[in-house]
């Protein structure tokens, strides 16, 4: 290659002969071609890493996917005990504890849905039995004399009148669950309030030979609060505490007020509440001990009522029981002085 050389009035002063070299041709074409498959290995490591990463995410989203399939698959058949293993924190992982928590929510919702049945069959069969039983000793003549007849009405009209309180508590629950239990509030002195209730469960405590009193101070501030729903609440607490306190046991109620609060103390001295039970005992169609008075035609809705028409005043109630025959138990119920409409 031959190139000139100028000098400043562009007067071409000599020529500079260059040379191509073969060497340096070949070095060119040889780095080049290095060049060229060091980007081609690159650039297949880089497809087959991608490859491979993409496998191992999508077997790593595919297989708690599959998992989580086999799960709705189980639970859709009724088996409420199909779980999912999440691991790490991403959404997949989130969508898994997500669906342990649905699964456990509707699980704990079939169990109660087997209870109600469970307990509202054997509730409504004990009393129809006996009263199928009382009937047909009249039809066929096995009773016969006054006597007798009077003391089957008496024992149907008992049995009635649980099939009418079981019927009403699962009335009532119902409306608790729908929200929509009014309250027609005014105010009331808590003497008031006890005096009534203790004097509609005393016949329930002479029959069962327990003494029933209270201690209500006199000068208590006013109650504003709905006085039938909260008599039933506290008389369930008195039921309650009377069907679980032997003879010649004790029931006390007690009033007093504190941190803007009335609280109504009820203590026993029944064979008091199991550690076992008393997470539970505000629950519904819970039973401490099913084994006791299989035909008072309870389903285990008292205490689960007491809980809704306090908590519907805007208060709260409590129990602490050291499960020993003989300390009993104390349900504490908190009420604010100054409830507002709800």
């Amino acid at each position: 290659m031959t190139i000139p050389v100028l000098d400043g009035s562009d007067t071409t002063i000599g020529t500079v002969f260059v040379q191509h070299n073969v060497s340096h041709q070949r070095a060119d074409e040889t780095f080049l071609a290095d060049v060229t498959r060091a980007l081609i290995v690159a650039g297949v490591f880089v497809a087959l890493l991608a490859a491979g990463l993409s496998v191992l995410l999508t077997r790593s989203i595919n297989r708690p996917l599959a998992e989580m399939e086999q799960a709705a698959i189980q639970f859709a058949q009724g088996d409420y005990t199909a779980r999912v293993s999440p691991r790490g924190q991403d959404e997949v992982a989130t969508l898994g504890r997500t669906f342990n928590q649905m699964a456990e929510s509707v699980g704990s919702v079939e169990q109660l849905r087997r209870e109600l049945v469970a307990n509202v069959s054997h509730d409504l069969r004990t009393p129809l039995t006996v009263i199928r039983g009382y009937l047909e000793g009249l039809r066929f003549g096995q009773i016969a004399d006054r006597r007798s007849a009077e003391m089957a009405f008496d024992a149907m009209h008992v049995e009635v009148a649980r099939l009418l309180r079981l019927v009403g508590d699962l009335r009532q629950a119902a409306a608790l669950d729908r929200g929509v239990l009014p309250l027609d509030r005014r105010a009331v002195a808590p003497l008031d309030l006890v005096a009534e209730t203790v004097e509609r469960a005393m016949p329930l405590a002479a029959a069962q030979e327990v003494q029933l009193r209270y201690e209500v101070p006199a000068d208590l501030p006013l109650l504003n609060i709905d006085v039938e729903r909260m008599g039933q609440a506290l008389f369930n607490l008195l039921e309650n505490a009377v069907r679980h306190t032997p003879a010649n046991g004790e029931i006390l109620l007690t009033a007093q007020c504190q941190d803007e609060q009335l609280r109504l103390i009820i203590r026993d001295t029944g064979a008091g509440i199991s550690a076992e039970d008393l997470p539970h005992i505000f629950e519904r169609f819970y039973r401490a001990d099913r084994a006791r008075n299989p035909a008072e035609g309870r389903a285990g809705l008292g205490l689960s009522i007491v809980e809704a028409i306090v908590e519907a005043h805007g208060g709260t109630v409590n129990v602490e029981s050291e499960g020993m025959p003989g300390k009993g138990s104390v349900f504490t119920v908190n009420l604010p002085l100054t409830a507002s409409p709800k």
